[in-house]
């Protein structure tokens, strides 16, 4: 199966056929940084262009902004996409986790309420990929990884030496990173017999081509194994709140 320009399609569920790549669409708020919204539009427009059909988001991405912003793509491309979104986390404030107040909510209520309202992709992230983090410091006060155990001082370092198992197969692919990264995900899905479609986000529409190119990339036994071994050395937690995670939940 393929979807709009040849990209390929996957199966989900017993109905569902979506690009094989989809779009996360955090990245189109300020979690990382400023955003603008005009340019936000373009990127999704541009990416559902170029056949990616699948987009993410979540009630709690700006607080329902992102929501807001997706819905004015879907005002005159509904049919060309398939939108997941999600729910459950109730807020983002730090004194409320540590003082034990309630952030999470799944009661039938909530649920209704939501859907009424509406309706990591490698082991460490792009930001590491790319080599723009190299420290704590590298990130502003805006940028919600500032917090995240990965990018701590403590085990920094063992990230980066992941991220240099990456850069390597990349040059042995004439690839980027993240194209490395997300074939990884797509050949682990295939080890496994499971659908998996990675949804990494971005502001950019120069980026979510670089993420299509990913499709092209064919990993070696070999180079599997080593990205095997890196993403298993992958130091400390992705949330400094493990009920954000699976970790905390299993």
């Amino acid at each position: 199966m393929t979807g709009p320009n040849s990209v390929p399609a996957v199966k989900l569920g017993d109905e569902s056929s979506v690009s094989a790549i989809g779009f996360g669409a955090m990245a189109l708020t300020p979690v990382y940084g400023e955003v603008d919204d005009s340019a936000s539009l373009a990127t999704l427009h541009r990416t559902v262009d170029l056949g990616v059909t699948f987009i993410d988001t979540a009630n709690i991405y700006g607080n329902g902004n992102n929501e807001k912003l997706i819905s004015k793509l879907l005002a005159d491309r509904r049919d060309e996409v398939t939108l997941a979104t999600k729910f459950g986390i109730t807020t983002s404030n730090q004194a409320d986790r540590a003082a034990g107040r309630l952030t999470a909510r799944g009661d039938a209520a909530y649920v209704r309420q939501s859907i009424d309202g509406f309706v990591p992709y490698s082991p460490l992230g792009r930001g590491f990929l790319t080599g723009t983090v190299r420290s704590a410091a590298d990130l502003s006060s805006t940028d919600v990884r500032r917090n995240m155990p990965r990018f701590s001082e403590g085990t920094l370092d063992a990230n980066l030496a992941v991220v240099d198992v990456v850069k390597s197969v990349a040059e042995q692919q004439g690839a980027t990173p993240a194209q490395v990264a997300l074939a990884w995900l797509r050949f682990r899905a295939d080890a496994l017999g499971v659908a998996s479609v990675p949804i990494p986000g971005t502001r950019r529409a120069s980026r979510v081509e670089e993420n299509l190119g990913s499709l092209s990339v064919t990993l070696t036994p070999e180079q599997l194994t080593a990205l095997d071994a890196a993403g298993a050395a992958a130091s400390g937690n992705r949330s400094a709140d493990l009920s954000w995670v699976s970790a905390g939940r299993e």
